[in-house]
């Protein structure tokens, strides 16, 4: 900016005195050929950027495939200033126009507004293209380093967290753009726009705190990682589901009866999870119900065929013997208690082993002539 004889400021200054913003611009424009030389210099800066930017990514190309190492770092950042030449090039274009036609300093308050007005043009211009460089250096290097991640370590942390953070950091590079634009357009002081910014920025937390909650929820979802993707899990409602998508807002679940269903992370992350497909194997806890005209040796012959059925399957855990007793005395049962452990996490093969097991128990007492109780209720008249 030193090379204007009046900063943005002093001319607007002048130019709100005594020239209006239609008359500027009839001052920068005070013949159609003037307007058509202005938009000759912009699109000829603009197309240049272009070729030179295509040019530019081709030559960066070639080179990066033929690099190895670190050198991956600079070729990000490199490629990031490419993509913003055809901005700079339409900057350069205002600038030349500007300098040719108002060169420094200016003689009349018209020139000044004229002269202001394309120095506002060029530096909004510019800093939408350093905006722009400063969003690529954020989203290229995410990019790269997401698509690694998802390579190399499906479900990882790194996976997952980089794009809220990639989120926050573009969010952050357009709001200093932004900023940077209205104090440029306006001539606001810093003190006052922060001003503004503290207002807005109370409203807006007023009216999203739960999308903040969320936000946050998911955070530590990332970050703690009780389950991934695909996994099988139970929140406490007693209808466990698959995990299918973890998203910045919510958690999604497909349930048994395959209903996909929302929850809000800021809820899932205090809930207490239970993560069922990480278990290793499935336990199973039982009641045989015998009728109580059963003698002790026919309860005995119960337990050891139970025993023996479940120990020659060789589908049981190892190291986890099943366990079967007899355990108590009912209002119309003398109770046996199974419990083994199937050495597999796959309920559809563990419920197909249950089936199994339930199948030869009932041929087994059948054979043995042990009976099964049904709830009995004796009723003793007297006379009176």
């Amino acid at each position: 900016m030193l090379i204007f004889a009046q900063n943005i400021a002093a001319a607007e200054a002048v130019a709100e005195k005594s020239v209006s913003f239609f008359d500027a611009v009839k001052t920068a424009f005070p013949s159609g050929l003037d307007a058509l030389i202005f938009v000759a210099l912009v699109v000829v800066g603009l197309s240049a950027g272009k070729i030179l930017k295509y040019f530019l990514l081709c030559l960066s190309g070639k080179l990066r495939s033929r690099c190895t190492g670190r050198g991956g770092v600079f070729f990000i950042a490199a490629d990031a200033l490419f993509r913003a030449l055809p901005l700079l090039g339409l900057s350069a274009g205002i600038l030349a126009y500007r300098l040719v036609y108002f060169p420094v300093p200016a003689n009349s308050p018209g020139e000044v507004a004229a002269a202001a007005l394309l120095d506002r043009a060029f530096w909004i211009f510019g800093i939408v293209a350093q905006t722009q460089v400063l969003w690529n250096l954020v989203r290229l290097p995410i990019h790269f380093i997401k698509s690694y991640a998802e390579k190399n370590h499906r479900n990882s942390a790194v996976a997952l967290l980089l794009p809220l953070a990639g989120a926050i950091l573009q969010v952050l590079v357009v709001f200093w753009g932004i900023l940077l634009c209205v104090r440029v357009v306006t001539d606001t002081s810093p003190a006052e726009i922060l001003a503004m910014i503290g207002i807005g920025g109370l409203a807006v937390s007023l009216a999203s705190q739960d999308t903040v909650k969320n936000f946050f929820g998911t955070a530590m979802l990332v970050i703690d990682r009780p389950f991934s993707i695909g996994d099988v899990i139970d929140i406490g409602t007693g209808t466990p589901g698959t995990v299918t998508r973890i998203g910045l807002r919510s958690t999604r679940l497909r349930t048994i009866d395959d209903h996909e269903i929302s929850i809000p992370n800021a809820d899932l992350a205090n809930r207490v999870v239970t993560t069922i497909s990480s278990r290793e194997k499935i336990r199973r806890v039982m009641n045989l119900g015998l009728t109580y005209d059963t003698p002790p040796k026919k309860i005995e012959e119960a337990v050891a065929i139970v025993k023996g059925i479940l120990t020659d399957s060789g589908k049981l855990a190892p190291g986890s013997p099943p366990t079967v007793f007899f355990s108590d005395f009912t209002d119309s049962t003398l109770n046996i208690r199974v419990i083994y452990a199937y050495a597999d996490s796959d309920v559809a093969a563990a419920n197909a082993f249950a089936h199994e097991v339930n199948l030869e128990i009932l041929r087994r007492f059948s054979d043995a002539g042990i009976s099964f109780a049904f709830p009995t209720q004796t009723v003793e008249l007297r006379k009176i």
